[in-house]
């Protein structure tokens, strides 16, 4: 079902071929640092942009095997209506939801089985800006974890949001014009108690890394506000040898 998905979504829709048999997931809410470790472990769901943290985009599901892929029908199909360039990201599956992004960022969540549309966001982007970013206006996927989802914008934000309503949990400026014109356009990755986040530009542009707490101050375990980020800078390519 995800290497059917991956094809439908470069053409514009999101189809759901085939409805495999699902376990009991784990609930959203629990989706904290310790479940992602165990993504590789949870087949049922598709928590993060590569399945898990091996980066194998495996899934361990047979329901669907060189048997009977020729039997393949169409159950339902959702397209987020016009859009530059098609879509690129990768969804993410949890809990019997769909959840992916189209151009500019917008946020879609469906019901996993029959495609019913249960809420999406489209962010307020500064469009002169965006424009003048490299790589526009592509997004390529979300994160997930802690209750939320984490978006990354062409703008230069980081925007958290309530993964059962789709209402946003904060908003923040992460990249400014004073060091170049850069957005983001990757999926962010939850990582403990961090959400990591790369620009855009790659050898076009200075590679910055923000690395924010997932929840506001108050929240048991994370003291700082998001937004207290971590700027990681450097050269792309291969590190030095020791």
């Amino acid at each position: 079902m995800i290497g059917q998905m991956k094809g439908a979504l470069l053409a514009g829709s999101i189809i759901a071929g085939f409805c495999a048999a699902a376990g009991v997931p784990a609930a959203a809410a629990e989706l904290d640092g310790n479940a992602l470790l165990s993504a590789d472990k949870d087949p049922n769901n598709w928590v993060m942009y590569h399945q898990s943290y091996n980066s194998w985009h495996y899934s361990p599901l047979d329901q669907i095997n060189t048997g009977n892929v020729k039997d393949l029908k169409l159950l339902w199909m959702h397209t987020p209506g016009a859009g530059k360039r098609g879509i690129q990201s990768f969804p993410l599956v949890i809990d019997g939801r769909i959840y992916y992004t189209s151009t500019e960022g917008q946020v879609w969540a469906l019901d996993a089985t029959n495609g019913a549309f249960l809420w999406t966001f489209k962010p307020k982007i500064d469009e002169e800006r965006a424009q003048g970013t490299v790589y526009n206006p592509y997004n390529r996927g979300l994160a997930a974890g802690y209750g939320k989802l984490y978006l990354g914008t062409l703008d230069g934000h980081l925007i958290a949001l309530d993964l059962q309503t789709g209402k946003p949990a904060w908003d923040n400026e992460i990249l400014t014009v004073e060091k170049g014109n850069k957005g983001f356009t990757g999926a962010p990755l939850v990582v403990k108690d961090k959400v990591i986040i790369g620009a855009d530009g790659g050898e076009l542009a200075e590679p910055r890394v923000a690395v924010l707490p997932p929840a506001p101050a108050g929240t048991a375990g994370f003291p700082a506000m998001p937004g207290s980020q971590l700027e990681i800078t450097g050269e792309p390519g291969p590190e030095p040898p020791c």
